[in-house]
């Protein structure tokens, strides 16, 4: 079961978990005094926790948007031989399409706009 309150990194302000409510320590605060109450009684705030971080993200269009001629030539030979990558090229060049339309790829399907 979850506490009332968290406490927070690097800090003696504490979040009260019903409503997030942020209270700063301060004896002055109406908050905090009802908190200080709640610790006198026995109550233990849940420990501060991290945040996971958001996993790494990846766009075609940015990759498309660095992309020389070039890259694409070579990208171009290297899928000739491989279906496998190919097949990569075609899907990152579909995602660019659905994100930013047809003509702002940099790319088509025939080489560079």
């Amino acid at each position: 079961m979850s506490a009332d309150y968290r406490l927070l990194a690097g800090s003696d302000a504490v979040v009260r978990v019903a409503d997030g409510a942020f209270i700063p320590d301060d004896p002055r605060n109406r908050d905090r005094a009802e908190y200080e109450v709640w610790l006198a009684a026995g109550g233990v705030p849940d420990p501060f926790v991290t945040s996971p971080a958001p996993a790494p993200s990846f766009i075609a269009r940015d990759l498309f948007a660095v992309l020389t001629v070039d890259d694409f030539t070579a990208v171009k030979a290297a899928i000739a031989g491989n279906d496998a990558l190919g097949l990569l090229w075609a899907s990152l060049q579909a995602q660019a399409r659905r994100r930013c339309g047809p003509t702002r790829t940099g790319f088509s399907a025939a080489g560079p706009d």
